[in-house]
């Protein structure tokens, strides 16, 4: 924490692009997802394209076709939409700020000090990552359908599709990692070894706007489970899902990981907590 930014300060400061809103995004909004910008899957791309992974597009590629637009959906503060393009902003501030790319400032600030040596940020969609597992989807006429209608020529049959990720897109996505790196994360939210009290604090911290979402902190939420706090964020794309809860007060913290399309981390991590309840260790 170098007090080199402030909740409060215009985003414009620091992303140009953003002064031609008449209504003043600030960094808060874009970290709590109130800043009115559209998201850029909801936008058509230049090249008439697909959004689909397998296309390759990039973070300048999304900033660039959600700040097309002359208006934004909302005026910051007054409705929550989650939006990637709000991670991908944050993420180029951070860039602009510390005059490194987010992927090495991640590492050297975040990763390395926290012994999470096999977490990378990956923003190269030609890097090679050991032991890196591959999405896939089901071969169902369903999602052969879907493939379909996106312009892909997948065939029908049984079995799997197998779904490379070709763009290398982050912010809100996009971090390479493993079960044991996790592990190291959710544990220093519990012994707060890194980063201390303030860290735990500011990534724990809500904020009230002029809407009702009242439950989020920084890229994570508050939720209640069978009468237990916890927090996470659940996330989904092509071929993968991932859930983390942690319940902070009983020290616990589930860690679902999944590589098909249909998997369900979200439902299976609750599943999990049901039978850390049902054993008395939740």
């Amino acid at each position: 924490m170098d007090g080199k930014l402030r909740l409060d300060m215009p985003a414009s400061r620091f992303i140009p692009e953003l002064a031609k809103y008449k209504d003043t995004i600030r960094i808060e909004h874009l970290i709590y997802n109130t800043s009115g910008i559209t998201d850029y899957y909801q936008l058509p791309r230049a090249s008439d394209r697909s959004w689909v992974t397998f296309d390759y597009f990039d973070n300048d590629e999304c900033i660039r076709t959600s700040l097309r637009q002359d208006t934004l959906a909302f005026m910051p503060g007054t409705k929550w939409d989650y939006c990637n393009v709000n991670f991908m902003l944050l993420a180029r501030i951070v860039e602009k700020v510390s005059g490194e790319p987010f992927s090495a400032f991640a590492r050297r600030r975040l990763f390395l000090p926290l012994g999470m040596k096999q977490t990378m940020v990956n923003d190269d969609a030609t890097e090679i990552i050991q032991d890196r597992a591959i999405p896939y989807n089901p071969r169902t006429k369903e999602y052969v359908d879907a493939y379909r209608k996106s312009g892909f020529d997948v065939k029908y049959g049984s079995g799997w599709i197998q779904h490379a990720r070709n763009s290398p897109h982050y912010g809100g996505s996009g971090i390479s990692t493993t079960v044991n790196d996790l592990i190291k994360w959710e544990e220093n939210f519990f012994s707060k070894q890194f980063g201390g009290e303030q860290f735990y604090q500011l990534m724990h911290r809500t904020q009230r706007f002029r809407h009702d979402m009242d439950n989020q902190a920084f890229g994570l939420y508050r939720g209640t489970f069978k009468g237990s706090t916890y927090w996470a964020w659940d996330g989904a794309d092509y071929g993968v899902s991932a859930q983390i809860m942690r319940f902070t007060d009983q020290q616990v913290a589930i860690i679902v990981l999944s590589n098909i399309g249909n998997g369900d981390s979200a439902k299976k991590a609750q599943q999990i907590a049901d039978l850390l309840i049902a054993g008395k260790q939740l």
